[in-house]
């Protein structure tokens, strides 16, 4: 785990590497059919995942393939 479960809620951002924020998005977009913000906050690429009661853990699954495997290609 990367944080101790009482600080999972609704909502996380994740750092990622130094990469094209709109580009890794629209990879995201295009490629997965997924759609989360992916912004550049001062010196940091974010990634923000917000789970509400429509998603399911399939999409938090597919969310984490999806990262692998356009993180593996940078």
């Amino acid at each position: 785990s990367i944080c101790p479960d009482d600080m999972i809620g609704k909502m996380a951002a994740m750092i990622l590497p130094h990469i094209d924020p709109v580009k890794f998005k629209s990879s995201l977009i295009e490629e997965y059919k997924i759609e989360v913000p992916v912004y550049k906050w001062g010196n940091y690429n974010i990634l923000r995942v917000s789970m509400q009661v429509y998603n399911h853990q399939s999409d938090l699954d597919c969310l984490a393939s999806a990262l692998e495997k356009l993180l593996d290609n940078t």
